[in-house]
């Protein structure tokens, strides 16, 4: 299945096109930087990203594929990126030789991201969507005015103090 969510040209606009045409070769000297959007270590790298993050997001149950798919503007770019980190451990992990540091680096910030998505800590949302709904509205009385209503439970010694929230004594 190849990669709906992001490109090589994706990776190639976040991350610098030399360091990638170097962690793809195999021989020694770098593949040719108008080759490199294409590659097919690339694309591998590309899809294996992409397949982890999906299914991280939607073991949760948060995000659907479809949910994913159907991002727009900022929250798309947002989960591209973090697809871009993930696709750039596999490509460092492709070459032993290499520092670590870069791995690390690049696996924590994906690692932070995707756990902060599964928290509930940021979410991805488009843009256009709807979110009216998103603070209910109140439109009963407030404690105050529950506490002035003068109720037959307040004036008679038969039912218990009313107990109010955060100590309140109204």
């Amino acid at each position: 299945m190849a990669a709906t969510l992001i490109t090589g040209a994706d990776l190639i606009a976040r991350k610098d096109v030399r360091t990638i045409a170097d962690l793809i070769s195999d021989s020694g000297s770098p593949v040719a930087e108008s080759a490199v959007q294409n590659h097919p270590r690339v694309i591998e790298a590309l899809e294996d990203a992409e397949g982890e993050v999906v299914a991280k997001l939607a073991a949760f149950g948060r995000y659907s594929v479809e949910s994913l798919n159907e991002l727009t503007g900022s929250a798309r770019k947002f989960l591209v990126r973090i697809i871009t980190e993930l696709a750039m451990v596999n490509l460092i992990g492709r070459r032993p030789d290499l520092s670590l540091e870069d791995m690390e680096r690049h696996n924590a910030i994906h690692k932070y991201w995707l756990e902060a998505l599964q928290d509930g800590h940021a979410i991805l949302a488009n843009e256009d969507a709807d979110t009216s709904a998103t603070r209910p509205a109140i439109d009963g009385a407030t404690l105050g005015e529950t506490a002035r209503l003068n109720m037959v439970r307040d004036r008679s010694r038969y039912f218990p103090s009313r107990v109010y929230p955060e100590g309140r004594n109204y």
